[in-house]
């Protein structure tokens, strides 16, 4: 049994998008505002075909995918899996079949999709059952059929102090293999320079466009958002009433549309 072990989404995913600069003003000796040359990310926008398969088609090495946890969790890993309508699994599918020496159903390592807080219900994920059988599975990945699309042909804002995406231009690919005794662990990362997060979970919902800012001002007056996205939870005191057609919401109301599979009343 060979296993591939991806570290992170963004080594799974090429990744792209667009960064918009402005330049840092740091402080002079008198306190006034000096130019340092240097510039930082005021905004980063991505559309739905500037993230695929790292894999070329028809190239491909790795027939399915899948994300190892120890429980249930809404980590960006997780909460990005359940979006594509990759399978979640319990660590002990990894276990298991490696004591094995052979891939045990997976389906039977299924962990919940999330937990429903008004009747602390645990809900199950919504998959594909034959999931890794065709090449189109991880091809396709960010069409999925079978994952619930909730921002499908939309563009989405996310505001958040930490929702731009870094890039590390130093990022390399890394692809080799290590002798368990139970068979070979192949490693693969570094693949993509965009570090995921927030706005990546927010595209595999279905969004047409994503885009990222740190503060709602940078954000383009002429662009037109369907949702905007906020990580403050107190948003709804700080900012004016959206322009008709935009929406304003929480990240934790996305999070819930997504456990649910369904898009919640906006409260």
């Amino acid at each position: 049994m060979v296993a591939t072990l991806i570290e992170d989404w963004s080594d799974a995913l090429q990744i792209s998008g667009t960064y918009t600069y402005e330049k840092d003003k740091g402080r002079g000796k008198k306190g006034k505002s000096k130019d340092t040359g240097k510039r930082i990310p005021k905004s980063w926008t991505i559309t739905k075909d500037q993230a695929r398969w790292f894999e070329e088609p028809g190239q491909g090495t790795i027939q399915r995918v899948f994300v190892l946890a120890d429980t249930v969790c809404q980590k960006p890993k997780y909460l990005t899996a359940l979006a594509l309508g990759v399978p979640c699994l319990s660590t002990n599918w990894m276990t298991d079949s490696l004591q094995n020496r052979n891939a045990k159903d997976w389906s039977r390592y299924l962990l919940p999709k999330g937990i429903d807080p008004p009747q602390n219900a645990r809900l199950s994920q919504s998959v594909n059952l034959d999931w890794g059988t065709m090449p189109e599975n991880l091809e396709n990945i960010m069409d999925n059929p079978y994952a619930h699309k909730l921002f499908a042909g939309m563009s989405v804002l996310c505001v958040g102090d930490d929702y731009i995406p870094e890039q590390n231009e130093e990022r390399i690919g890394v692809n080799h293999y290590e002798d368990l005794g139970l068979g070979a662990l192949r490693t693969v990362t570094n693949r993509s320079k965009i570090t995921s997060g927030v706005a990546l979970i927010v595209l595999a919902m279905g969004a047409s466009q994503v885009t990222a800012v740190a503060n709602l001002r940078d954000a383009s007056k002429d662009e037109h958002f369907d949702y905007v996205v906020f990580k403050d939870m107190k948003w709804n005191s700080k900012y004016p009433a959206p322009k008709a057609g935009t929406n304003y919401a929480s990240w934790s109301w996305a999070k819930q549309c997504l456990i649910r599979g369904q898009m919640l009343p906006l409260s």
